[in-house]
């Protein structure tokens, strides 16, 4: 198998077809675009019209929020601290403020990178296999969801695909003969997703072997020097952060702070594959640090620096891991399985909850149990036709340092997100050679179909209740958070959904009985504060709220 016979016999093959008819050509993949561009743009408008729902910042996203107004009120070196978050979204956020406090800029921007990077997909298809894989490989990650609902999110996972696409697709059409600054470029592209992602970082030296191999060879001089030049190119972006974090914290932090902190949270006695908050600590990602900053130097007796406390954590995550390899082997299958199932489960923004607010996200239809599938059978068609080369080896590795970096902390549906895309340029492969055989009436021995059903299968079984649960927690931090900002109303909605599922957590109770005391809803409310002092009867606040809204009711009937 010949390293470079993947990707120049789909061109060729694509030219020369071309170069047959000088007729205008239909154009499918343009035709898929411009429908995938139109959903999208009609997501965008739906979120507009529900009332407070674009600027409605939970968890991750108040975070962004907060970074970018610090970036815009005190510059790049604001705080004293390396940075705990990937800082590029909030200064990208921070710079679009400074030329308007609109909210739906950000968002309008997502959107449009949300149809760039369908674009990209059927570009890198095209490159990587031939021209008829391009159209459904869009199709398939315009139209999956997940992609979509995030778009319109203050949340950096659509700008890191971005980043990520463009690197590849610079990536791929490195070969001899084209010059040595595309491979600076590319090498700008990944550093900046770095910035966005830093488990991107898994990466980089997978695609600076790639960019020897396509240069010419371990042997050839100046596929060293593309190297190089590519990492020269991620070193350029990378540097000014770890610059700053030095400068105001006297450590040396690579991008973010809190590696240590996260792989414990990732790895413990609790762990479960997915977000769960550290024991002892509130799962609160604005105070987090700080609880385990607390928590260290109460335990230690002396004064700790974050990086000192996440070399702590660090540690114990790694002899967590070392102590008991069955624990370990479990673990590290739970979140395999989970990046490999087809349910979205995502501790910010879910599918469920996003769905009941904004119908236009049952437009896009595809899941990840059908792009999987697709995706392995254009994985076992470009291995069997001899199509297995440079271009999509570099795809795969980009999916599989997605899949380790996973395994490594913990699966949530964004942090996969990245990898979609790419498995959707298989998947576009895949469809192709399905349809192929369809036209053909070529069935083989079958193995490519079991093959398919099977990846289909093994992803759609449900693996927990899990999406659901977290369905119920957005609607209470929804509710939290409108709450916070006078929309009382409307949080006593959010809370009402939330209780569907979360009857046996206290503080729902107690968050409903006070919204519910807000609206004069008074009955209801001490219904709900008292039930909040059943289940924890040390609650100061669920006792004094059954005291407060007793006397209302009394004082309303005394004459």
């Amino acid at each position: 198998m010949a390293w470079g016979s993947g990707s120049g016999s789909g061109i060729s093959a694509f030219s020369s077809s071309s170069e047959r008819s000088a007729r205008p050509t239909f154009e499918p993949d343009r035709v898929v675009l411009g429908a995938v561009a139109a959903v999208h743009v009609a997501h965008l408008l739906c979120t507009a019209w529900v009332p407070g729902l674009a600027d409605l910042y939970i968890l991750d996203s108040r975070v962004y929020d907060e970074m970018a107004d610090a970036f815009v009120a005190s510059g790049f070196f604001a705080g004293d601290e390396a940075f705990g978050h990937a800082p590029l979204y909030p200064l990208w956020l921070a710079a679009l403020r400074r030329l308007s406090s609109w909210p739906l800029i950000p968002l309008v921007l997502q959107v449009a990178m949300g149809v760039l990077n369908a674009a990209l997909v059927g570009a890198i298809a095209r490159r990587v296999f031939d021209a008829r894989a391009a159209a459904p490989a869009i199709a398939l990650y315009g139209l999956y969801a997940p992609a979509a609902m995030l778009e319109t999110k203050l949340m950096a996972s659509t700008l890191g695909v971005t980043l990520a696409l463009a690197a590849l697709r610079l990536l791929v059409e490195t070969r001899p003969g084209v010059r040595p600054g595309a491979c600076v470029v590319a090498g700008v592209a990944l550093g900046a997703a770095c910035l966005v992602r830093p488990n991107t970082l898994l990466f980089v030296p997978f695609a600076a072997l790639f960019v020897v191999v396509a240069r010419g060879g371990l042997r050839a001089a100046g596929a060293w020097v593309s190297a190089a030049l590519f990492l020269a190119g991620t070193v350029l972006v990378i540097a000014p952060v770890s610059l700053r974090n030095h400068v105001v914290s006297g450590d040396f932090v690579l991008v973010t702070a809190h590696g240590g902190m996260t792989l414990y949270q990732s790895n413990n006695e609790q762990a479960e594959g997915i977000y769960s908050p550290i024991p002892g600590a509130v799962g609160n990602p604005r105070v987090l640090a700080e609880r385990l900053r607390e928590q260290a130097e109460a335990e230690s007796g002396e004064a700790m620096r974050l990086p000192e406390v996440d070399r702590m954590y660090r540690d114990r995550a790694l002899a967590f891991l070392a102590s008991d390899f069955g624990r370990t082997a479990r673990l590290l299958g739970r979140k395999l399985r989970f990046w490999f199932g087809n349910d979205e489960v995502s501790t910010e923004y879910t599918l469920p909850t996003e769905r009941a607010l904004t119908p236009t996200l049952w437009l896009m239809p595809v899941p990840f149990a059908l792009v999987l599938a697709l995706a392995g059978l254009g994985l076992h068609r470009a291995v069997t036709a001899r199509r297995f080369g440079a271009p999509a080896a570099v795809l795969a590795a980009f999916v599989l340092a997605n899949l380790a970096s996973v395994l490594l902390f913990y699966f949530s549906s964004r942090y996969r997100l990245p990898a979609v895309p790419v498995l959707c340029v298989f998947a576009g492969y895949g469809f192709s050679s399905v349809r192929e055989r369809f036209e053909a009436k070529r069935w083989d021995r079958g193995g490519w179909l079991v093959l398919g059903l099977g990846l289909a299968v093994f992803s759609w079984l449900p693996i927990s209740d899990d999406a659901d649960r977290y369905a119920f927690h957005q609607w209470y931090n929804y509710g939290v958070a409108q709450h916070e900002r006078g929309e009382f109303e409307a949080a006593v909605e959010s809370f009402e959904r939330a209780l569907v599922g979360m009857r046996d957590h206290w503080h729902v109770h107690l968050a409903l009985g006070r919204a519910y005391a807000t609206v004069d809803r008074l009955e209801e409310a001490l219904a709900r504060y008292r039930r909040a002092v059943e289940m924890r009867p040390q609650s100061r606040n669920a006792r004094e709220g059954v005291e407060s809204v007793r006397a209302r009711i009394e004082g309303r009937g005394s004459p």
